[in-house]
């Protein structure tokens, strides 16, 4: 792909994050006013542009990426997951800078906020009961472009799918699929190489078309969020080329490509 093609293309991201931060959204969406109404608002992998409104963290600690949205209206969510068998989904909201969510599992994350900074405590539960041994500390920056979190809703056997993915600001994605039944798929990537293929496991997807169209979708998602990624590197600082970037670009798009992607819903 030529420089030119990669500049408009971080042009356009670098508009849609401009325009994201005025609080222009095409859809006009109704404010979050709760963390279940934020969550059913946050974007999909291949939205360049974050929620309008929203300030995204991202931390990752003992192996494990979290990720905390905070909206204007004061409405807050976080998902955290080890891309294996560990993930909890919290909600709650923030309070003259007091964070206090409570999700799945017994799951409850507090934290403050001052000058721009979250730090975070999550304590997870065994049995309805906090386990002291369960609490771990979570030092989170603010998300750079093309980190986050990113959510998708699909269905897989006639039910419902939610899948959501946490990008650090280092590369590391980590994500889930689940359903009622419990978990589907889960998919890892290190960040250590930014276009090595992602480790994807769909243990509880089953066999057949449906769901191997459906791990091709996890497998997407992972593909459009590093794209995402480097294209915010793809200008350095003083306006010159990110050589490497570009090259990750080109990489990405191929993989994107080979899997159907497209053909999936997707796009870059």
């Amino acid at each position: 792909m030529s420089r030119s093609t990669h500049h408009r293309r971080a042009t356009g991201l670098a508009v849609l994050l401009t325009l994201a931060g005025s609080g222009w959204t095409a859809a006009q969406a109704a404010t979050p006013t709760t963390g279940a109404k934020l969550r059913a608002a946050l974007p999909d992998p291949d939205d360049k542009a974050d929620l309008p409104g929203t300030t995204e963290y991202v931390g990752h600690a003992g192996g494990t990426a979290l990720a905390v949205v905070v909206h204007r209206s004061g409405a807050a969510v976080a998902f955290l997951c080890d891309g294996r068998r560990l993930w909890r989904r919290l909600a709650g909201r923030v309070r003259d800078g007091r964070l206090d969510l409570s999700g799945t599992r017994g799951s409850r994350l507090t934290g403050s906020l001052r000058d721009g900074r979250l730090t975070v405590r999550l304590t997870r539960s065994r049995n309805g009961r906090a386990a002291a041994t369960g609490t771990v500390k979570f030092g989170v920056q603010e998300a750079v472009a093309g980190a986050g979190l990113r959510r998708l809703t699909t269905t897989l056997g006639g039910r419902r799918v939610e899948a959501e993915w946490v990008t650090t600001n280092t590369g590391i994605i980590q994500g889930v699929a689940t359903r009622s039944t419990g978990t589907v798929a889960t998919a890892s990537s290190t960040g250590t190489d930014p276009v090595a293929d992602a480790e994807v496991s769909g243990a509880g997807a089953g066999d057949g078309p449906e769901a191997r169209r459906f791990l091709g979708k996890v497998r997407c998602g992972v593909v459009v969020l590093k794209f995402s990624l480097a294209a915010g590197r793809f200008e350095n600082p003083d306006g010159s080329l990110n050589q490497q970037a570009a090259e990750d670009l080109d990489a990405l798009e191929k993989q994107f490509d080979s899997l159907g992607c497209k053909g999936l819903g997707f796009r870059l």
